[in-house]
């Protein structure tokens, strides 16, 4: 006579389901809360078994790269830049320079994918760069042309620079598997999709693209004049790293790092907006890293 196997209540409708199974047979409702697999089949390991991560892989852009993260080598040399597979979100209100740091990243993707490795370029000969999207809901393209050429973008670099037409709803899907770009920028996604929960899930969506691809993604989010940041908010769950465009001065611009996956938060950087985009400002630099240092001190003195 075969032995009859063990059963439990099913916490639905109480009908027996037998231990080797995790949906009812009566109602069908999957019933795994009380079920203990076997030791090594339950997916727990132990701290000491995990492997360290490892080092994402970063493209190098310009001196803002220490806000997207740094990570050293086994000599100890530091490598700052922007990690692939990555979403970003730089937020800042309007006429901070957003955009404009966009292009700079845009331009320094395309000139760092610049390798033999590559296919070689159609239109231009000893030239392996690799194309970038630019998504733009703001500016129109003849404005977009206007700036990558103030801030000194050769002809050959500008080629690689795709852009979508203004106002046109792109299917992000569609356009990533077509042209598989070094890159993308979105400017902006609170323009691009105007509902937050929309927003959400775009973003969402856009990080298995940055996955797949190993591409990273820069987002341009507003912050109106009260410095409503509630979409900015809502959006940081959905991003890898979250950048904060501030304006000291007229011309001193501040970038601070309040969420990094892959780096430090709380890193800030300091620029001047200059005719040709940003450039490092190295005295307002100095300057903050030594209020730093007396507050540090002012700590130790309390203590």
């Amino acid at each position: 006579m075969a032995r009859k196997e063990e059963t439990r209540a099913c916490s639905g409708c109480g009908g027996a389901i037998p231990l080797s199974r995790t949906q009812c047979p009566h109602c069908l409702k999957m019933d795994i809360d009380d079920v203990i697999l076997e030791e090594g089949k339950d997916g727990i390991i132990r701290f000491s078994e995990c492997k360290e991560a490892e080092y994402p892989d970063r493209i190098a852009t310009g001196p803002w790269d220490v806000n997207f993260g740094t990570h050293y080598d086994n000599d100890g040399v530091p490598f700052s830049g922007i990690a692939k597979s990555t979403v970003t979100l730089i937020g800042g209100k309007n006429g901070s320079g957003k955009s404009t740091l966009a292009m700079h990243l845009a331009f320094a993707m395309i000139e760092a994918s610049n390798v033999k490795t590559n296919p070689p370029c159609k239109k231009h000969p000893k030239c392996w760069r690799r194309d970038f999207m630019y998504l733009s809901a703001e500016e129109g393209n003849n404005a977009l042309r206007s700036r990558a050429k103030r801030l000194g973008f050769s002809e050959t670099q500008s080629w690689h620079l795709l852009l979508s037409p203004l106002g046109v709803k792109i299917n992000i899907d569609g356009v990533l598997e077509r042209y598989k770009p070094i890159g993308l920028v979105g400017d902006s996604i609170s323009k691009m999709v105007p509902d937050i929960d929309k927003a959400v899930e775009w973003c969402d969506n856009l990080r298995s693209r940055c996955e797949q691809y190993k591409m990273p993604a820069i987002l341009i989010n507003h912050i109106n004049k009260e410095g409503d940041q509630a979409g900015m908010e809502a959006l940081q769950h959905s991003v890898d790293a979250v950048l904060l465009f501030t304006i000291d001065t007229d011309k001193v611009r501040i970038i601070e790092t309040i969420k990094n996956r892959n780096g430090e938060d709380g890193v800030r950087t300091f620029y001047r907006m200059t005719g040709k985009g940003l450039e490092l400002d190295t005295e307002a630099m100095a300057d903050d890293q030594e209020e730093d240092g007396d507050e540090e001190e002012e700590d130790d003195e309390d203590e």
